[in-house]
């Protein structure tokens, strides 16, 4: 059996949804003729992320390798801790309002961590992946990012051992619109690691076809033929003991992942608020579950229209776990905000939710990929995310079908059979097979 080498920062047993894929892939990849040997981080301080039952799925042949790295933010946080004498950079003679703090972290932010905050990394796991690449003989790199640091190590790799690389972009990287740049010149020198890694692999993989057009329009002399597309997905084994008949007791809305105030959360919590002002004899009735973390100002803004008697904050549960409060819900939120860039991104959360089945209200750019998915399956309600009359008549919508008994989706579900993770392996193998 053919071997590959997976290089992937977060791997099982982190939760977090960026381990997710490579994970997926790695339990398929036998199948069809490869055996991946990873590499990733040691655990160490993410232990909040640990989902223990994500390792008993990792299939027996696949063997994983973690080794330590010493991030540049953990040395520069050191800046901020007291000394002994109880005084720090953040103390009152440098911090009104925190700004000061603010602007050195930032600082040094963007000029240590290049190309990301996991720069660390690079020189443990570039030795650990030649003694690998020795070792086992393997044949084929494949990097999945973010991080990006994956792709510096496995760039680094393929120059010394001459051997074919795939790239995986599970995000866009500087068109992505997340980050934030404080400095042009630290933009650019990201455009040219993104250009680098697009240019040196000998194939790329992204998640959208949108992504791969993105990709193409900012670098034109990046070969089209070498970026494919290769969905996120639906494993049905992670969904063959999860029940879904029930009706809750409430009507509760679910969101699974981080909750963002840049995910247009501010007009879904504005529409919510207004929404059961209208209608008070619905506030007893009505739940919205978060699961995951809530960011500060997402927090505050729950707070100020008024909502926090009808939230329910599940902080990081198993995977398994989370995927039953999701079957236990009426309908499940997507957002992503009306910023460009949006509409090419297929939040993973997405393919979990259609395998669900229970109604999507997708508030998302109504002409991007997550859209034109959930309208192919027939999953769901789109809405523009800014638009706050639309969202509150879909809500009142969705609350009076729950009172009438429940929700009636005529689901397209063989549109969804491309979608499975193990078909969507079958295409990454088929890419390996080419470069050897």
């Amino acid at each position: 059996m053919r071997k590959v080498l997976f290089i992937a920062y977060a791997f099982p047993p982190w939760g977090v949804v960026g381990a997710l894929r490579p994970f997926k892939f790695t339990k398929y990849l036998p199948q069809f003729g490869w055996n991946p040997i990873v590499l990733s981080r040691k655990i160490g301080k993410y232990a909040e992320e640990i989902d223990g039952s994500l390792l008993n799925q990792i299939e027996p042949s696949v063997k994983v390798f973690r080794v330590a790295g010493i991030e540049p933010r953990i040395l520069w946080e050191g800046l901020f801790r007291k000394n002994k004498n109880g005084s720090s950079l953040s103390d009152k003679s440098l911090n009104p309002g925190n700004n000061f703090k603010r602007s050195v972290k930032r600082f040094l932010a963007t000029w240590l961590e290049i190309p990301d905050p996991q720069i660390g990394w690079f020189p443990q796991a570039l030795l650990k992946a030649l003694e690998l690449m020795i070792k086992h003989k393997i044949e084929i790199i494949y990097s999945t990012s973010n991080p990006f640091t994956n792709h510096l190590v496995a760039m680094s790799l393929k120059r010394i051992t001459k051997k074919p690389w795939v790239a995986d972009f599970r995000d866009p990287w500087t068109q992505y619109p997340l980050n934030e740049y404080h400095s042009s010149i630290r933009k650019n020198i990201d455009k040219w690691f993104e250009h680098k890694f697009l240019k040196v692999a000998d194939r790329v993989t992204v998640t959208s076809g949108l992504t791969a057009k993105g990709f193409t329009s900012l670098y034109p002399d990046i070969d089209p033929g070498k970026i494919s597309v290769i969905t996120n997905g639906i494993d049905p084994s992670d969904f063959e003991d999860i029940s879904s008949g029930r009706k809750s007791e409430k009507f509760t809305i679910t969101y699974a992942g981080k909750f963002f105030s840049v995910s247009s959360a501010n007009k879904f919590l504005e529409a919510l608020s207004h929404f059961l002002k209208v209608h008070p004899d619905a506030r007893s009735k009505v739940l919205m579950r978060f699961i995951g973390l809530i960011d500060d100002h997402s927090l505050n803004l729950i707070r100020s229209f008024g909502l926090m008697d009808v939230i329910e904050r599940i902080r990081y549960v198993s995977h398994k776990k989370s995927l039953q409060f999701q079957a236990d819900s009426d309908v499940l939120l997507l957002t992503r905000s009306a910023q460009p860039g949006n509409e090419v991104i297929i939040p993973a959360k997405l393919f979990e939710y259609l395998a669900i089945g229970k109604p999507i209200l997708a508030l998302v750019p109504p002409e991007g990929e997550a859209a034109g998915l959930v309208r192919k399956t027939n999953s769901g309600v789109v809405v523009a995310p800014d638009d706050k009359d639309a969202i509150i008549r879909a809500i009142h919508e969705m609350y009076s079908k729950y009172e009438r008994g429940g929700f009636f989706l005529e689901r397209e579900t063989e549109a969804l059979k491309p979608y499975e993770r193990r078909h969507l392996t079958g295409k990454l193998a088929e890419l390996f097979d080419s470069l050897v």
